[in-house]
């Protein structure tokens, strides 16, 4: 009877883990098949994790999970079928997962757990619904279990398709940044709105002469320099002090955009490096006999955006490279102008 009960309720689980697996995925399906229902920005991913067969590889307490990719990570993720015992030794589950970021290719699949019964993995399976051809498959070669008792296991453990993925994030005790490129070709100049400095009111209204002043306006003309990565802070996994120097870029009067080869700044992504020159200019405000004007002095800003693509190479390990690609992006204080009206 033991025997019995004990095959009934495996035998129910399994049927509980078939009925939420289906319908987890009759779900996604059709959210994704009725555009109107998918939530804008959101990125649906599967995954699937096979524990050990080897005894006691399974365990009772909460796993956590966040999805790494090239172009960004997740949040943590619970990994838990309501009424159904996850992590069990030997089995194999697929979890349907959504976030409102997308990682871009699959390179890694990150767990934690909550307790001291350790387990071991032995491999996992992820997918970006968005690129469902680029599958991440890896393993655990050296069996390394997830425990809060360090003399176990590790708290946190990183499956990736590849030992140089394992090696993030970028940091710059770690990584060299060997160089950056610009692609000069396809930049873009948009200007903004100009910030006015003065303004001056002549009144010749009842003048038969002309009525003016001249006056000096001083200022401090300033440009921000930054580098903005591909996905924003959830780029391809970089540390926060990630830290490289690199040359601006600038537009020349005749249109052209070019390197400043004598100028070279400390950045950090996302960062802004402020510079800026001080600058006098007069200016006379004029107003004809019979008339009243406003004279306003005007900064006048623009913004430059080039595209560019670093190289980033391992310190110890030559052969494990990463690309970083967005945009580097100048605002500056062009010119100093009067408004008359």
């Amino acid at each position: 009877s033991v025997m019995k009960a004990e095959f009934g309720k495996q035998w129910y689980q399994r049927r509980v883990r078939g009925l939420l697996n289906n319908m987890v995925l009759l779900a996604s399906l059709f959210l994704v098949l009725n555009i109107g229902l998918v939530v804008e920005g959101t990125t649906y991913y599967s995954l699937t994790v096979t524990v050990s067969g080897e005894s006691h590889s399974g365990t009772d307490n909460t796993v956590k999970a966040k999805l790494h990719g090239d172009a960004g990570r997740t949040e943590w993720f619970i990994c838990d079928y309501s009424m159904y015992n996850d992590f069990q030794t030997g089995t194999t589950e697929t979890y349907k997962l959504s976030s409102k970021y997308d990682i871009g290719k699959p390179l890694c699949a990150e767990f934690t757990i909550d307790g001291y019964d350790a387990l071991l993995l032995k491999s996992v399976v992820l997918v970006n619904h968005r690129e469902p051809t680029e599958k991440m498959f890896a393993g655990n070669g050296d069996k390394t279990r997830l425990s809060l008792d360090t003399y176990e296991g590790v708290k946190f453990l990183n499956l990736c398709s590849n030992s140089c993925s394992k090696l993030l994030p970028l940091s710059e005790k770690s990584w060299l940044h060997n160089n950056t490129q610009y692609d000069l070709g396809a930049f873009n100049v948009t200007n903004l709105e100009p910030t006015t400095m003065d303004f001056q009111i002549q009144d010749a209204t009842g003048s038969e002469v002309d009525v003016s002043k001249t006056y000096t306006v001083r200022t401090t003309m300033g440009e921000k320099l930054s580098f903005e990565k591909i996905g924003g802070p959830s780029g391809v996994m970089i540390s926060k002090e990630l830290a490289f120097t690199a040359r601006p870029v600038v537009v020349m009067e005749t249109g052209e955009a070019v390197i400043v080869a004598e100028r070279e700044h400390y950045f950090t992504f996302h960062n802004t490096v402020t510079a800026g020159t001080s600058l006098k200019k007069e200016f006379t405000c004029v107003a004809p006999s019979g008339s009243k004007v406003r004279c306003l002095v005007r900064k006048s800003r623009k913004r430059l955006e080039v595209p560019f693509t670093q190289i980033w190479q391992h310190k110890d390990k030559e052969t494990c490279k990463w690309t970083v690609t967005g945009k580097f992006v100048r605002e500056w204080d062009d010119d100093l102008y009067m408004d008359v009206n």
